[in-house]
């Protein structure tokens, strides 16, 4: 997460967790542009350790899971080197619907319901290596996303995450 509200900014990491999911590739007649929609559940948040508090000194992490839904626009420029291979840059919007919320303190964890938005929506850009032109059905993805509307109200905290992903076609 990131935001001005934060006593201190460095004393946060973002979170570790897996991004997993569906999507759907559809091709337009004009080859380079294609447009890639799906559906993943993803986990974003913040840990902190020894941050003061008003309380004190304390570790304490922030476990935020979501549904998102983006919608991106693939272009796949010329590239001489990578004649077999399909490279894509990518950009686009996504929605996100927070399935859960929680603060961990320690060992003890406590929901968080009060003050979350429940909708979240940001942008996509990333790159990815396709390898299904050379009969390999496996893709390597790299992603940053951003949000744009605050996690919780009375805050200005944003999700930020990086992914970099593996993933496998199958064909219908």
């Amino acid at each position: 997460m990131l935001g001005l509200d934060m006593q201190d900014p460095n004393a946060y990491n973002m979170r570790r967790g897996p991004i997993v999911g569906v999507f759907s590739d559809y091709n337009f007649r004009f080859r380079p542009v294609r447009l890639k929609a799906g559906v993943f559940y993803t986990e974003k948040g913040a840990i902190s350790e020894s941050s003061e508090l008003d309380i004190g000194v304390a570790d304490f992490s922030y476990l935020l899971s979501y549904i998102e839904m983006p919608l991106l626009l693939k272009y796949t420029p010329p590239i001489i080197f990578w004649q077999d291979a399909d490279f894509v840059v990518f950009a686009g919007p996504y929605a996100g619907y927070n399935l859960s919320a929680e603060v961990r303190q320690g060992d003890v964890t406590h929901d968080l319901p009060q003050g979350l938005n429940d909708t979240e929506f940001g942008t996509i850009v990333g790159m990815a290596a396709d390898g299904r032109e050379m009969g390999v059905p496996i893709k390597v993805e790299a992603r940053y996303t951003q949000g744009l509307t605050h996690v919780f109200e009375n805050t200005d905290f944003l999700n930020s995450s990086w992914t970099l992903g593996v993933g496998y076609y199958f064909s219908l």
